[in-house]
């Protein structure tokens, strides 16, 4: 799983793409693991946090009990690690 676990700007009018994964500038990110086919858009900004496509959760049949706790946001599912 690709993550960015150090922080990291994507510059203003730039679209990256990493293995696994898209940003679309501005984008701050800062210690947050994102998962493959996670797409962030423009002025997204997410500290401490693991993201994972929000379809992934939907078509899950179970959530194990010791989860962490998340919320859907756009296309992706966000869980807080703090």
């Amino acid at each position: 799983m690709p993550a960015i676990s150090s922080s990291t700007a994507v510059p203003p009018c730039a679209r990256s793409s990493f293995p696994g994964f898209e940003l679309t500038a501005p984008v701050n990110l800062y210690r947050t693991i994102i998962a493959d086919g996670v797409s962030i858009p423009a002025g997204e900004h997410y500290e401490n946090a693991a993201i994972v496509r929000a379809e992934m959760v939907r078509a899950s049949a179970e959530i194990p009990e010791k989860a962490l706790k998340g919320y859907i946001q756009g296309d992706n599912y966000v869980v807080p690690l703090n």
